[in-house]
């Protein structure tokens, strides 16, 4: 099983081999199984970050470094002769992407709970940094927040541009412990990508 490649420039452009280490490195770690479901979603994230519909940072980064003069480009991964997926594109010209979307861990009390009288747009106020900040949330995170006010702990997604930035991924008490689960079980992952894919892109 691999992945492959090609990229043509222009006339007189002195040809381009981007290298992808982490290809062999994960032939050499990981199950069959993870590998193709690994190569299939950079190879899918590749024709959404070329179409400007960001999906992943890392393949955004990849294709804004290719130098100029690259007219052509062509990914594919294969299992044998099986085609496991590819994507062709022409030249690509993304913007440059000023503040990306971060994620933040937060343990500690809930300092503001708030529901307007209309049940519209709940938030609670954790302290991220040295600042208080209002995080969009559902009303079942509200209620949790409100149950277990002193001590949380949350994950938090901060998106500059939308309208409500700071927003609750999930918040649980402070005291319940977070099972971790075995690294050498990707199912968990590969079966939650789709839900996480799904929260980022509200």
């Amino acid at each position: 099983m691999g992945g492959c490649v090609v990229m043509r420039p222009r006339p007189n452009e002195p040809p381009y081999r981007p290298t992808l280490p982490f290809f062999k490195q994960l032939e050499q770690e990981a199950n069959n199984e993870y590998l193709e479901n690994v190569l299939a979603k950079f190879i899918e994230d590749v024709g959404h970050e070329a179409n400007n519909h960001p999906r992943n940072g890392a393949v955004g980064s990849f294709l804004r470094k290719l130098p100029p003069g690259v007219i052509s480009q062509h990914y594919a991964a294969w299992d044998g002769e099986r085609l496991i997926a590819e994507v062709k594109l022409g030249e690509v010209n993304l913007p440059e992407v000023t503040d990306l979307p971060r994620a933040f861990r937060v343990s500690g009390p809930a300092e503001i709970l708030w529901l307007a009288h209309t049940r519209e747009d709940p938030w609670v106020g954790l302290l991220i940094g040295e600042k208080v900040r209002k995080c969009h949330a559902t009303l079942e995170q509200l209620e949790i927040a409100t149950q277990h006010s002193e001590n949380v702990q949350a994950a938090v997604l901060y998106k500059p541009a939308d309208k409500f930035p700071w927003r609750l991924l999930w918040i649980r008490p402070g005291s319940e412990p977070i099972n971790r689960p075995d690294k050498r079980d990707y199912q968990p992952v590969l079966e939650r990508w789709d839900e996480v894919l799904r929260r980022l892109a509200k």
